[in-house]
């Protein structure tokens, strides 16, 4: 694989012997990469062991990209940690995992027991000592590669993080699904444009490996920098969350040149969705966990235009059922439940948490959380989170039906609805707005009332210019609700 970066990332003090760029030394040889990721495993040994974990919290992608490549040839576990987590989310990932070093370039707080490496003091003295060996680029086709390939947190929409065992073969049925379904080509080319401590960007950069693709490293995650990849560069797959097609930050002429963008990660706007598939722009919804290792649902562009409401089509070795109260599968396939997924070689347990793994894995099945169902075709539908589902008044409240209205009305940017506690209703139905400047509470009053049902209707709105999804465009709603009860934001009552 060629790793290409679009600009030098590497900070020119980390590099006090070489004068070439890090996009000219990466397209040089696979041999001059090959002997730096033995310099890093050779630096790891002073004080791992194989079979231990590390911990690497690092911002630099190229940088982590070396460091998990040197750890299998060393044989120990990487565990990337978001490095703009806060100190109790890094405390909570520190607990779950043991390890006793985190290699870094961040200077926050660490528990007492981990000894926090410099990431720069590393790769200094790789750079300073002469390289006495050469290895080739991992195999990971081999046997010898069947192990634990890293541990994932995930991303903790539930407000907590969860570690996630993935290992080689694990991770090659999900390559081959992709592969089959995307008939991946050798010197294709793919951006980096989800972080590589979530599933998201690990999966993008361990597809290009193993499919022998040119991975483009933008210089940040932020849309600018992927706009000067794809302006310039032939790039074939492109992934990124539906909140950046909401907000339009992708040169559409661009997109149309990509060969399949691939969105997920929550729930994409169906006049979005339409709008860009009318343009020609060959998008594809993905549907998935880093307990499924990324994607397991499909939507291609022509199922898309039939099924546009749709989550995707389950892919090949993908077993997906609508589960009842029983946690049995129902054979009714229109029946709305819980949704369970079954794969081969699936983790069936989260590491030191077996509160979580016996929510989320039960009989066989992983139970993402979600609610939905099965149409006649096969394809998945999602209504909602189960933990968003709204019990007022004794009445079940979908969300994502509300949100649809809101997101429609004029002035509003984005809309979150959930359930605060209340003593009449048991769940009050509110809801959270990023508003702009064409924000009008008349509209709104009048829109609410021509397309929702008076018991739909949310009984409070809270006003925000401020966006309300996270990195990935996911919604914390636990998150909102505490700022909601902490009177946060700006409060309005309907008429």
């Amino acid at each position: 694989m060629i790793i290409c970066t679009h600009i030098n990332y590497i900070p020119e003090n980390m590099l006090p012997h070489f004068t070439l760029s890090m996009k000219d030394f990466y397209s040089i040889e696979d041999s001059c990469r090959n002997e730096l990721v033995a310099g890093v495993k050779n630096e790891m040994g002073k004080f791992l062991n194989k079979g231990e974990y590390i911990y690497i919290a690092v911002n630099n992608p190229l940088l982590s990209i070396l460091l998990f490549e040197a750890s299998w040839l060393k044989g120990v576990t990487p565990v990337p940690i978001n490095p703009g987590s806060t100190i109790p989310e890094i405390t909570s990932m520190l607990g779950k995992v043991h390890s006793r070093y985190l290699i870094t370039d961040f200077d926050f707080e660490v528990p007492s027991g981990i000894d926090r490496i410099s990431v720069t003091d590393l790769f200094n003295n790789v750079l300073r000592n002469p390289i006495s060996e050469s290895v080739n680029a991992p195999d990971l086709h081999i046997p010898t590669y069947q192990g634990e390939a890293c541990i994932l947190f995930t991303s903790g929409t539930t407000g907590c993080a969860k570690a996630v065992s993935l290992n080689f073969r694990f991770l090659n049925y999900a390559f081959q699904r992709a592969a089959k379904c995307f008939h991946f080509v050798s010197n294709e080319s793919t951006i980096l444009s989800l972080p590589l401590f979530h599933i998201g960007g690990f999966s993008i950069w361990f597809r290009a490996m193993l499919a022998n693709q040119q991975l483009f490293i933008p210089a940040s995650l932020k849309a600018d920098s992927i706009n000067q990849i794809i302006d310039c560069c032939p790039v074939g797959y492109l992934s990124v969350v539906p909140t950046q097609l909401n907000m339009g930050q992708f040169n559409l002429d661009s997109l149309k040149k990509i060969k399949a963008i691939l969105v997920g990660g929550a729930k994409l706007s169906p006049e979005i969705y339409n709008e860009y598939l009318k343009n020609e722009v060959r998008l594809y919804k993905v549907y998935g966990a880093t307990e499924t290792a990324a994607f397991c649902c499909v939507l291609t562009p022509d199922e898309g235009k039939l099924n546009p409401q749709a989550a995707g089509n389950p892919l090949d070795g993908v077993e997906i059922r609508i589960l009842n109260s029983t946690l049995y599968s129902s054979d009714n396939r229109q029946t709305v439940g819980e949704i369970g997924i079954q794969l081969q070689d699936m983790p069936g347990e989260y590491l030191n948490d077996p509160g979580a793994s016996a929510q989320n894995y039960k009989n066989g099945y992983f139970l993402p959380g979600d609610i939905g169902y099965l149409n006649p075709e096969g394809f998945l539908f999602i209504h909602a989170r189960i933990d968003d589902l709204i019990n007022s008044g004794g009445e079940k409240i979908f969300p994502d039906e509300i949100e649809m209205v809101l997101n429609r009305l004029n002035g509003v940017v984005d809309s979150t609805v959930l359930g605060i506690p209340d003593s009449k209703w048991g769940e009050a139905v509110v809801a959270v707005l990023q508003i702009s400047d064409d924000f009008r509470i008349e509209s709104l009053n009048e829109g609410m009332g021509k397309f929702l049902s008076k018991y739909k209707i949310p009984k409070k709105l809270f006003l925000t210019r401020e966006p309300i999804f996270n990195t990935l465009g996911k919604k914390n709603r636990s998150d909102l609700r505490a700022k909601i009860l902490s009177g946060l934001f700006s409060e309005y009552i309907p008429r």
